[in-house]
């Protein structure tokens, strides 16, 4: 197993039990590892790595700088991915690349002690349009909810599971904000509030729709950023890319990473025609060279939102 999830992470607890129940070995890959992809390849095929569980970021930089053109893992087996949406150019260049290997979007969250849902992608057949979240783990329930009832169709996810922490230390008020014992068929559940909402595809697995502190009103329109952000980053030339609103300024701000020099907003918009209606189009562009990311491989958007 490799590991790439900093100790101070939880994620990185998947990674330390999953050692000790089957009695793998653990290698904690060297963080400057990440830096250099080829170099990257070359210590999982010296490690004789078969399985990895890393943040998406970690994962789409290697295929972004075409790492696999030059060097493929050839002992990889597994690889899961948690802790943010995985953009869909990125996982398929890494299916295209390595199709025999077995790839699981998982989703969880601190406050339930890690997982509470996988999806294992099929082997076969198109690129996805959309990437499930899928269906909750044996020890886990997963509700919609909107408006103090239940849903069918789509609303925030409330998770129960046996996993669920007892309080924020310290913080009764956020634990009363985030913890809740509601009715479900007569009898008292208790469910942690996840801010993430979703619906259910055709097959029966919840999809991932957008944070609820990245909904937004806008020119009377509720509008999703994370819908924004995958468009965004579907377009060839776009690396990362972190859709904000600036409130005051009524704005909506894309900030990305691309390879075409020069690009404006109005290229952009052009872009995204067919991909977004007009009153998601962004009103700001701000080009970085890389986007900040915090200690957990994440895009770090509170220190993007300094920048609004």
């Amino acid at each position: 197993m490799g590991n790439q999830t900093p100790f101070c992470f939880d994620a990185s607890a998947k990674d330390i039990y999953l050692m000790l129940r089957t009695g793998a070995r653990l290698e904690i890959i060297p963080s400057e590892k990440f830096a250099f992809p080829v170099t990257l390849i070359e210590y999982l095929n010296e490690r004789r790595i078969t399985f990895i569980s890393w943040v998406p970021s970690a994962l789409a930089i290697v295929a972004r700088l075409r790492t696999f053109r030059d060097i493929l893992p050839v002992t990889l087996r597994r690889v899961a991915f948690v802790g943010e949406v995985f953009p869909l150019k990125d996982l398929e260049a890494w299916r295209q690349a390595l199709p025999d290997i077995e790839y699981i979007n998982l989703y969880g969250s601190s406050e339930l002690a890690g997982v509470a849902a996988l999806y294992h992608l099929p082997k076969d057949g198109p690129m996805l349009a959309v990437l499930p979240i899928g269906k909750p783990l044996s020890n886990s329930r997963i509700y919609l909810w909107e408006d103090g009832r239940l849903r069918s169709d789509r609303g925030e996810m409330l998770v129960a599971s046996d996993a669920l922490a007892d309080e924020y230390i310290g913080d009764p008020a956020k634990t009363a904000a985030v913890f809740e014992t509601i009715p479900i068929d007569g009898k008292p559940v208790r469910v942690l509030h996840t801010g993430d909402w979703a619906r259910y595809d055709d097959d029966g697995n919840l999809v991932f729709l957008a944070r609820s502190d990245a909904q937004i009103k806008y020119k009377g329109y509720r509008i999703e950023l994370g819908e924004i952000e995958a468009a965004v980053e579907a377009l060839d030339f776009i690396g990362r890319a972190c859709c904000l609103y600036n409130a005051e300024r009524e704005r909506i701000t894309v900030f990305c990473e691309t390879s075409r020099e020069g690009l404006n907003l109005r290229e952009l918009n052009k872009a995204l025609e067919g991909r977004l209606v007009d009153y998601m189009l962004p009103r700001r562009l701000v080009v970085l060279d890389t986007l900040p990311l915090n200690a957990n491989g994440k895009i770090d958007r509170p220190a993007l939102k300094a920048l609004l």
